[in-house]
Order: C-alpha cells, then sequence, then structure tokens
C-alpha cells in the first residue's frame, strides 16, 4: 500500500469511527502513522483530502467496471448500461456510516461536490446516447435509488428476490433496447 493509499485508509476509518467529529488532519496523520507533514505533502488540505476520498470512490467503480467490461473489445451502449446497473446492485457494500460522513463533509464546501456532479453528468450522457434516453434514464435513477437507500441510509428494505426481480427487469428493459439505433460516439473512458 503507497503513502497516499495508506492516508486516504485512515481517513476512511477516521470517518467511519468518529464522523466529522473526529475528521482533522492531525488525526489522519496519527491513524495513517505519518507525520503531519508527510500528509500535507499527498493532501495540502482538508478539501484535498476530502477530494481524494471522493476520486478514490469513483476510481474504485471505473476499475470495476473496466473489469466488468473487459475493455479489449468494441463495447456498445447496451453492454456499458448491463455492466453499470450489474455494478451497481452487485457492489453495494460502501459502509453508509463512511459515505455519511464523507458527504457530509464535503458538503461544508459545496465545491467539494463538483467532481460528484461532473461523474454523474458523464453517466447521464452515456445513458442518453441509447436508442431510448427517457428509457434509459429511468434506469440510471433507479440505480440510483438503491444507491441512496442501501449505501447512504443504510436501508435496505426490499427482500433479496424482489431485488433480484427488479435487477432483471433492468437488464431485460436494456436487452429490448434496439441496439441498432445505438449512438456510435459511445465512449468507456467516460464513467
Amino acid at each position: 500500500m503507497t503513502t497516499r493509499e495508506n492516508i486516504l485508509n485512515a481517513a476512511n476509518n477516521i470517518i467511519l469511527e468518529n464522523r466529522l467529529e473526529g475528521f482533522t488532519l492531525d488525526a489522519v496523520a496519527k491513524k495513517a502513522n505519518v507525520s503531519k507533514g508527510g500528509l500535507l505533502y499527498h493532501f495540502p488540505s482538508k478539501n484535498a483530502l476530502i477530494e481524494g476520498l471522493i476520486d478514490s470512490l469513483f476510481l474504485q467503480f471505473k476499475n470495476n467496471m473496466n473489469e466488468r467490461l473487459n475493455t479489449n473489445k468494441d463495447i456498445s451502449a447496451k453492454d456499458w448500461m448491463k455492466a453499470f446497473i450489474t455494478e451497481r446492485f452487485e457492489n453495494v457494500h460502501i459502509d453508509p456510516d463512511y459515505t455519511i460522513g464523507l458527504l457530509a463533509t464535503s458538503t461544508m464546501n459545496k465545491d467539494l461536490l463538483l467532481p460528484v456532479i461532473q461523474q454523474y453528468s458523464q453517466w447521464q450522457n452515456q445513458f442518453e446516447k441509447t436508442d431510448d434516453p427517457v428509457l434509459a434514464t429511468i434506469i440510471r435513477l433507479v440505480t440510483d435509488g438503491l444507491i441512496l437507500t442501501e449505501v447512504f441510509l443504510g436501508i435496505r428494505t426490499m427482500s433479496d428476490e424482489m431485488r433480484e426481480k427488479v435487477y432483471l427487469r433492468l437488464s431485460t428493459s436494456i436487452d429490448e433496447m434496439d441496439s441498432d439505433n445505438v449512438k456510435n460516439d459511445f465512449n468507456i473512458n467516460n464513467m
């Protein structure tokens, strides 16, 4: 594990253990077993550290998507959408306390939410490259709702059986899209 990854891991743990109350650069440096100067070398401010945490979440998602898609082949919008919903349904494993703490921390400075807004805008652009951008957007919004309730709020009200049925319905809806009308400017890198 690199020093940077160690610092991010320590920051994650601080948020999990103490939420905002314990999230200080001094506490993160201590938890990471690095000097404050070492922490500041990688993250010159608390905001930079929060940005690093947000970036690491999206990087993890992108890496998982790339593994699912086997990017050595041409990727259609349908392939991308199916990988997206599968990743969202199968890997809802982020601790809600962590995400709540991270979002609460980032709301102290609205500029810290810009990477989140940009990422969601890129995803929306990808969903609109299908023959039915409205249906594609509805599918994205369903997965957003899943992430909101299960990850950010820590609430799981659906049975496993119902959850699987919802996933299968979304997957079938993607399969039924007219692949001949998918726009050809689809870009795997816009994740």
